[in-house]
């Protein structure tokens, strides 16, 4: 049986991007076509792999049943490979409803990929078509489970400092990289991720795969031939791909709601401005 790497994150923290670049790598080049991303990197909440362990259709199953057989799941995947399986997932690492997310037995490490929740939220309601107070409502909200898709399973996202803080724990089998590091030095960040898996990769192929997934590139193939995991109501999957958009589309009270609520990690990992102790000073004393 073979083991587990984890592409993890919030979502819209560079997963897909991420994925992109990992599968040019492995099969030689996209090829002019998305919907391979999820065959060679799929989504651990597939249904595909829930329900052989179902007594019922997967529709028809309840978070809770289906957290039960997730430790089943995760094991079929794994042995799928006598070596190692790069897996997608929005999941925190937690117990729910008894259960691991993510099992441990079958796990050898993870990319954790995150992203300021400020672009975070323009991005995400971007995506899902919502407004972006109920967008950045549901990014502070403890305990949030992602909608499931008819025949897949859930996943437990928790809120944005829950994710980042579940994943983010000092662990020598986890790789944590900004979405604003890939953004400014590809080469160097993406190759640091592909080294942590362990890929035989040269610089000319990094530096080819880098440029076949640029979001110039995605976008254009997105358009061209469509894509799978495009939602029904987003207009596009790949829209800019930019950081610092925040400035340009949040107002100051979502600004303060985004900070206020995820201070702790933001200063963590760099996305703290001195402008936001003033902001978040006069969001407490309007009440």
């Amino acid at each position: 049986m073979g083991f587990i790497y984890w592409i993890a994150s919030y979502p819209k923290s560079g997963n897909t991007w991420t994925r992109a670049v990992l599968t040019s790598l492995i099969t030689g080049g996209l090829k002019g076509q998305l919907d391979s991303l999820s065959e060679i990197i799929p989504d651990e909440n597939s249904g595909s792999f829930y329900a052989p362990y179902l007594r019922k259709p997967i529709h028809e199953a309840s978070n809770a049943e289906l957290a039960q057989v997730r430790p089943l799941a995760h094991r079929a995947m794994a042995k799928q490979t006598p070596n190692f399986l790069l897996l997608k997932t929005h999941s925190m690492v937690a117990v729910h409803h008894g259960t691991a997310t993510i099992t441990p037995d079958v796990t050898a490490g993870a990319v954790y990929l995150l992203r300021n929740p400020l672009d975070i939220a323009v991005s995400y309601s971007d995506f899902r078509e919502r407004d972006v107070d109920k967008t950045i409502a549901l990014m502070n909200q403890s305990g949030r489970e992602l909608d499931r898709p008819r025949l897949g399973a859930y996943e437990m996202v928790g809120s944005w400092s829950e994710n980042v803080g579940s994943w983010t724990k000092p662990h020598d089998r986890i790789i944590v990289t900004r979405y604003e590091d890939l953004l400014d030095d590809p080469p160097q960040h993406f190759g640091k991720i592909v080294r942590f898996l362990k890929m035989d990769v040269t610089e000319a192929q990094l530096a080819a795969a880098i440029e076949e997934s640029s979001f110039e590139n995605l976008r254009a193939v997105e358009a061209r031939a469509g894509f799978a995991e495009r939602p029904p109501q987003a207009k596009a999957f790949f829209r800019s791909g930019r950081s610092g958009e925040w400035r340009e589309r949040l107002s100051e009270a979502q600004v303060a709601k985004v900070v206020s609520a995820n201070r702790e990690l933001m200063k963590r990992f760099g996305y703290w401005l001195d402008e936001f102790d003033d902001l978040t000073r006069s969001a407490a004393a309007a009440g």
